[in-house]
């Protein structure tokens, strides 16, 4: 996806500076593979410092393109879609969901296990 994209939200005051306005060459990735690649680092830096921020930006994909064009979670793959469905609902079960999305891409070799 373009960063001019005009299936981007427009520059939002309080909410960013919205899409490039011109014509760009500017590759980004589609907001699925995003709001994924949010997951899996969430994922990763599980009881970390960064776990929180990666959260927020999370945060920020619900409030800002959940159910546009770009952001439909029907899109998201098996286990990111659980997550990201009790996330937007703020239900509780996100942590379990979130701790099981984590053991199946260990499991599978998809994320680093931790030593120590």
């Amino acid at each position: 996806m373009f960063a001019s994209d005009v299936r981007l939200p427009p520059a939002t005051l309080g909410r960013g500076r919205g899409r490039f306005l011109q014509p760009s060459p500017v590759r980004i990735p589609s907001a699925l593979r995003y709001c994924e690649a949010l997951i899996l680092l969430l994922c990763r830096d599980h009881g970390s410092a960064c776990e929180t921020y990666w959260m927020a930006i999370l945060t920020y994909m619900v409030e800002f393109v959940d159910g546009t064009v770009i952001l439909n979670e029907e899109g998201l793959r098996e286990g990111y879609k659980q997550f990201y469905h009790a996330l937007k609902l703020g239900d509780p079960t996100m942590y379990p969901i979130l701790e099981g999305l984590r053991r199946d891409l260990i499991k599978k070799r998809l994320l680093p296990v931790k030593q120590g």
